[in-house]
């Protein structure tokens, strides 16, 4: 971990990594037919993308949102209004999906399905992409200081 990273910076990579090895145990466990424990690992995932977002997430958008749209544009704003809307929606449809399963456990088609799924993974590993973009950033305007 980089010694100019905060500690919320670290603790979110941390998070970050920890549900990417679960999303990839819960990959493999839908391979295997094993949707209950597919399903387990993805919501354990969702759950702590959850405090991600709330501890993490909202407190830096609440101390940069005045300056992302302060000219010069940067490579800074480009990434923050790329990841926020994409990794809000791919928050908001993996909720979506963590419910749905919740109200119906043991159907697989209440998910809506292989697309709806890939959708939300693709807009998270997006939105995880951006989200390292800005914590560079970040890392960055700290060396500066």
């Amino acid at each position: 971990m980089n010694i100019m990273a905060t500690m919320s910076q670290d603790i979110n990579l941390v998070l970050q990594i920890t549900m990417l090895a679960f999303l990839l145990v819960a990959y493999m466990s839908f391979r295997k037919k094993r949707m209950n424990r597919h399903a387990q690992l993805t919501t354990v995932a969702w759950a702590m993308n959850v405090v991600s977002f709330l501890l993490v997430m909202i407190p830096s958008w609440s101390m940069t949102q005045s300056t992302i749209l302060d000219p010069p544009i940067t490579t800074f704003t480009v990434a923050s209004l790329v990841h926020i809307p994409i990794g809000a929606l791919g928050l908001i449809l993996s909720t979506f999906l963590v419910v749905r399963w919740s109200l119906n456990s043991g159907n697989v088609q209440a998910c809506y399905g292989k697309w709806l799924m890939r959708t939300t993974m693709v807009l998270d590993r997006i939105g995880v992409h951006r989200g390292y973009h800005l914590l560079d950033h970040d890392k960055l305007i700290a060396v500066k200081h």
